[in-house]
């Protein structure tokens, strides 16, 4: 059987349709304005175009699992529908299938789908991720033109498909905010291809389910080669970090926010020694390989699991890479050395009780105690909290520091707490009483004494 052309144009009556027939002809439910769900059989092999055009209130469509193509304009205008999957066997998105959907919120297209025909996505303002597979090789004009909520699309082709510059696919898009999502490796590709250089955002994190111990199978010995932006979740341990610090030379940003880390008994962790690792604590020397002494300075920004209580001893030392680090609230204890010789900004979540940041440099709660300065501190350091104490290593490093005030308040200086500071022109110490140093070693290892001036009362 056959539905003809133009058969249930502005049927206004029509709410709900199941199409059992062979072939549906040009405009047969076009304009029917109070049709809401759509199922079209499987018995169905030839479809014309702009069958629902302007079916305004349409939010459900099924359409035949064995369809090769959605033909041009069939839903154009279509604008309450949602959402819609297609079937696995389409090789080519009509012109304007998809024209002014302004409710459809994402789209997955299928991996047989040689050809985006023209205008197929054009005005669908409320589209906001697409998944384009490899397949694609063809994107018409206009393609995805005026789609102006769009935040994510993620595309498969590992050579970017070319794409004419007149050909206005992503006019409107706004590329400074959405993310081009691309293959591990291929990011320079797209950077340098016409059309999809002109994303200011192209990224190609790789995500990872993990399960304790698992991390190194998980990855390609490519993937090892060319991660640089990591997104893992589930359960890791030490053997995991040790994957992380030892076996990815490219890793540059890693979010861990959402795994469990979970303790570890063995040979295999971030020490070479059978040790015992305590769950929910960041290992010792996560980022810090103790026997080669090479930190891993790739990495600028790192976000911590939410449930630690505990980052262990030179967990981070001498991570100049780092731009930022934001304690979790859950934290109760850092090493002393945890943070030794690290770069950038340190932070800690509202509602930690043991820790605080003063002027990017970290103190306990009660801001008695000096625990570290990022070693991108430089120039006068000329703090007037009335701390008692200066922790190990509070400085080591900070070869940029030019002068420094210890206030009267401070009795106590670690060992290495200006170990490194090669800068330090003045130091002026505010108290009548000198610190007793007779068990702080190293405390001005480094430091020119010749020439660096020390002031007192």
């Amino acid at each position: 059987t056959t539905i003809g052309a133009n058969a249930f144009q502005y049927c206004t009556s029509i709410d709900t349709l199941i199409i059992p027939c062979s072939s549906i002809g040009d405009y047969a439910f076009a304009g029917c304005t109070n049709l809401k769900s759509v199922t079209i059989e499987n018995t169905v092999t030839t479809m014309g175009t702009y069958i629902f055009q302007n079916c305004t209130k349409l939010d459900t469509a099924v359409l035949p699992s064995n369809a090769s193509l959605v033909p041009n304009y069939m839903f154009i205008g279509c604008t309450s529908l949602k959402a819609i999957s297609l079937p696995d066997d389409i090789t080519i998105l009509g012109a304007s299938a998809f024209e002014s959907c302004t409710s459809l919120k994402t789209i997955i297209i299928p991996n047989k789908v040689i050809t985006l025909r023209g205008s197929a996505f054009r005005y669908c303002t409320a589209l906001e991720s697409v998944v384009i597979p490899e397949s694609v090789t063809t994107y018409a004009n206009s393609v995805f033109l005026g789609c102006t909520g769009l935040k994510d699309i993620h595309i498969k082709a590992t050579t970017p498909p070319y794409i004419n510059t007149s050909s206005s696919v992503f006019v409107n898009v706004n590329k400074t905010t959405c993310i081009l999502h691309v293959p591990l490796g291929s990011v320079s590709a797209y950077q340098t291809a016409d059309e999809w250089k002109t994303f200011s955002n192209i990224d190609d994190t790789k995500f990872i389910n993990c399960s304790a111990g698992n991390l190194s199978g998980l990855t390609t010995a490519f993937e090892k080669a060319n991660i640089s932006n990591l997104v893992i979740t589930g359960t890791m341990d030490a053997c995991d970090f040790k994957t992380l610090r030892d076996s990815l030379p490219k890793l540059t940003k890693l979010d861990i926010s959402k795994v469990t880390i979970m303790s570890y008994s063995g040979l295999n962790g971030t020490v070479n020694a059978n040790i015992q690792y305590i769950s929910n604590t960041i290992p010792p020397y996560a980022f810090y390989n103790p026997a080669t002494q090479i930190s891993k300075t790739t990495l600028q920004t790192i976000s911590l699991p939410e449930s630690i209580i505990a980052i262990d001893v030179s967990a981070f030392q001498s991570g100049t890479g780092l731009k930022a680090l934001n304690i979790p609230s859950t934290v109760v204890s850092i090493a002393n050395s945890a943070l030794k010789g690290i770069g950038g900004n340190i932070s800690v979540q509202d509602g930690n009780t043991i820790y605080a940041v003063n002027d990017g440099i970290l103190y306990d709660i009660e801001q008695e105690i000096l625990m570290n300065c990022p070693i991108t501190k430089s120039g006068n350091i000329n703090t007037l909290l009335p701390f008692v104490s200066i922790g190990k290593n509070a400085f080591w490093g900070c070869d940029g520091i030019t002068s420094l005030r210890i206030p009267s308040t401070v009795t106590a200086i670690g060992s290495e707490a200006f170990s490194g500071c090669s800068k330090l022109e003045s130091l002026y110490a505010m108290s009548t009483v000198p610190a007793d140093l007779s068990n702080s070693p190293d405390v001005f290892k480094s430091v020119d004494v010749l020439h660096c001036i020390l002031y007192v009362p």
